[in-house]
């Protein structure tokens, strides 16, 4: 494809600014004129003139090619034919028109007919030239004045007008004021104080010396060219703007038409009967058919919620249409809330399945509602995340705060004593797990080591017997509980327990003695800390290392507790760093309980218990104790008989770290006692000698 700039010689083209060629053809000798075209990248010629100037000239037709006019048009060409010319060889492009024939840029170049010059970038000009040879026409100081006298005569039909003066830029302040009185003292202005029917606007602008121009009365210099569609860069909306017409109009009913045939019979009627029934509906079909109000306070209250989308509303064989949602009357809400929430999607799926299908103003705040009120998405929601660490209080003191728990190794049970403020713990082999065996256990060390001061331990049976608190009571210590279910707030012990079986696992693999693996862990030091024995002891035990005798001699340890805070500190900030805090719980609030089964359990909340971040709560006929991050906030409404559905009432739930039994102050009949199930997953069942007696509450 080549581009031709022109072909047929336009009318307003005058001869004087063609140039022209005369080239003889070497065959028949005859003349042929051509023009000269810079901006064509071909010659061209009609096939007519060939054939005139030499009848044997041949086409070569394999040479086709489109030529594109300067208007954008394209012609089409016969082929090529090559002419030897007195001047040299020249390929002309052959069209089937009566043109004038052209001689494109390259032949004009190579045959000397166009030549370039030197490359001009600017002209420079020396004002200082000009202003040096007509001085006395330049001359600033004065003002030239014509030896006459003109008198202005005013059109008596065009009005006084009084322009506001216009805002200048600050930097352009002080040159503007200095050129008005340059102006004033040259005579060209002169100030007027008093009020006048004539006040012109003032536009200033700044030349290439720096100097100001100011101009008065500016107009308007428009050249108005008028373009085609196609040439606009930008259209404006008048002419993007399609007319109304009728076959428009019935196109888009039967579209309507079909969108509701979507629906059933049956739902179409009844939706066109409940939205004639409903007297929001009705008066807002009769809005929409006569033109909502040009203001927001003369819309009816009801009607305001669609007021920002009056642009959207349509109304079509009497149903009421946002876009392609169709409006809901209240009548239908709630069954079509059902179908909405069908299958159980989540929160955000539901509003997606709203936003394609229906609306009423209220609907995403309904959906919130429905969902939130799901008891089977409810009951498989996930766990709660996790909330902010809550650190225990670091003892200033060795064996001053104890923690105890239970685990079991090769189908025995163990029990393991840490102290809080050394690490320093024991192990122990249960015979039973009676209160009697733990508290002969308990003694034998608190005569070694000395009483605590607390002694803090899960809610398991033996630890929360009879037994067991007369025993705290005798040998004066606190006996804490943490929180049901919820081993991370014993967590010093559940780490001991980890430490526990690990070293009991690696001394049966390798046959080693277990009380001299003990030995060796308790004189290890620790990253930042002493060892075990000289925290609790303050000094080191003699092991099966060989060290001085002044290793062994007694040193108190006093960087132990400032130690402990600042890696309780460190572990606290990374664990929170994915932790939020929930919102706490109100007496009377109703919560769903999470067991082995999801939060299956809706129970009520009575208060707050005394474990950490605990609360006591009712489910059924039973009080229970609960973690905060196993009660689940849920706008259900608690009803105090079991409904159809819940599992029944049971007073703890098997964890795998602890047997643990959390009912607190039972509210069973006689012959319904709580069922507490181990960690074997058996069910223990209290002695009959104890059968009359009342277990008190936590």
């Amino acid at each position: 494809m080549f581009y031709c700039e022109s072909i047929d010689k336009p009318e307003d083209v005058h001869e004087q600014d063609e140039r022209f060629a005369e080239l003889s053809a070497c065959n028949t000798g005859r003349q042929l004129t051509v023009k000269i075209d810079t901006g064509a990248k071909c010659n061209v010629i009609s096939r007519a003139l060939l054939q005139h100037i030499d009848p044997t000239a041949h086409i070569n037709l394999s040479k086709r090619a489109n030529l594109v006019a300067y208007g954008g048009h394209i012609i089409q060409t016969l082929g090529a034919a090559d002419m030897n010319f007195s001047c040299g060889l020249l390929r002309l492009k052959v069209v089937d028109r009566n043109v004038k024939p052209l001689l494109g840029l390259r032949d004009s170049v190579r045959l000397g007919y166009v030549t370039f010059g030197p490359e001009v970038h600017a002209v420079v000009q020396q004002e200082a030239s000009g202003l040096t040879e007509s001085k006395d026409l330049f001359d600033t100081s004065t003002i030239g004045k014509l030896p006459v006298v003109y008198h202005m005569r005013l059109d008596d039909t065009v009005h006084p007008t009084v322009c506001a003066p216009r805002r200048v830029p600050l930097a352009m302040k002080d040159k503007i004021v200095a050129e008005l009185h340059r102006m004033t003292r040259l005579g060209v202005i002169t100030p007027v104080k008093e009020p006048t029917e004539w006040v012109s606007a003032m536009v200033a602008a700044s030349k290439r010396d720096g100097s100001m121009r100011l101009c008065i009365d500016p107009r308007y210099n428009l050249n108005v060219i008028y373009k085609r569609g196609r040439e606009l860069y930008v259209a404006d909306a008048l002419s993007r703007a399609h007319p109304p017409s009728t076959d428009q109009a019935e196109e888009m009913e039967e579209y309507e038409v079909m969108v509701v045939d979507v629906l059933s019979s049956h739902r179409v009627e009844e939706l066109k009967r409940e939205t004639l029934a409903d007297p929001v509906c009705r008066r807002l079909a009769e809005v929409v058919a006569a033109g909502w109000p040009d203001t927001f306070r003369e819309v009816p209250r009801d009607l305001r919620p669609f007021y920002t989308m009056r642009e959207e509303l349509t109304s079509d064989s009497g149903l009421l249409l946002r876009g392609r949602q169709f409006i809901i009357p209240h009548s239908l809400q709630r069954y079509y809330m059902q179908q909405l929430h069908q299958g159980h999607p989540g929160l955000e799926a539901t509003k997606r399945r709203a936003r394609e299908t229906m609306f009423w103003p209220t609907i995403y705040g309904d959906i919130e509602r429905e969902v939130s009120r799901c008891a089977p998405c409810n009951v498989l929601k996930p766990h709660q995340p996790k909330e902010p660490l809550q650190l225990h209080d670091i003892p200033d003191l060795p064996w001053s705060l104890t923690t105890a728990d239970v685990f079991e190794w090769e189908g025995k049970q163990h029990l393991v004593l840490v102290d809080s403020y050394s690490g320093w713990f024991e192990i122990d082999r249960l015979p039973g797990t009676t209160g009697a065996t733990f508290v002969a256990k308990l003694k034998r060390h608190f005569a070694t080591h000395g009483v605590p001061q607390q002694l803090m331990t899960d809610n398991a049976a033996y630890f929360t017997s009879r037994e067991f608190q007369e025993f705290a009571r005798k040998w004066d210590f606190c006996h804490v509980t943490s929180s049901p279910l919820y081993p991370q707030s014993n967590g010093l012990a559940e780490r001991a327990v980890r430490s526990a079986k690990h070293l009991l696992e690696k001394c049966a693999r390798d046959g080693t003695d277990i009380d001299a693996a003990l030995l060796s862990l308790r004189n290890m030091p620790r990253d930042g800390l002493p060892s075990l024995a000289q925290c609790l002891l303050s000094r080191r035990t003699r092991a099966f290392i060989p060290m001085t005798k002044a290793m062994y001699s007694p040193r108190v340890e006093t960087q132990v507790q400032m130690a402990l805070t600042q890696a309780r500190q460190r572990g606290k900030a990374y664990y929170d760093k994915s932790a939020r805090p929930l919102a706490p719980l109100r007496a009377g609030q109703t919560v769903r309980m999470q067991t082995q089964r999801g939060h299956d359990r809706l129970a009520t909340v009575l208060g707050t218990a005394p474990q950490p971040n605990s609360y006591q709560v009712k489910a059924g006929d039973a009080t229970y104790v609960r973690n905060r991050c196993h009660l689940l906030q849920t706008p259900e409404t608690y009803v105090s008989d079991s409904t159809a559905g819940d599992p029944p009432a049971v007073a703890a739930i098997a964890h795998p770290q602890s047997p643990q039994h959390d009912s607190v102050g039972p509210e069973l009949s006689q012959g319904q006692r709580p069922v507490i199930v181990n960690r074997s997953g058996r069910v223990s069942r209290p002695s009959s000698l104890y059968k009359d007696c009342h277990r008190p509450a936590l």
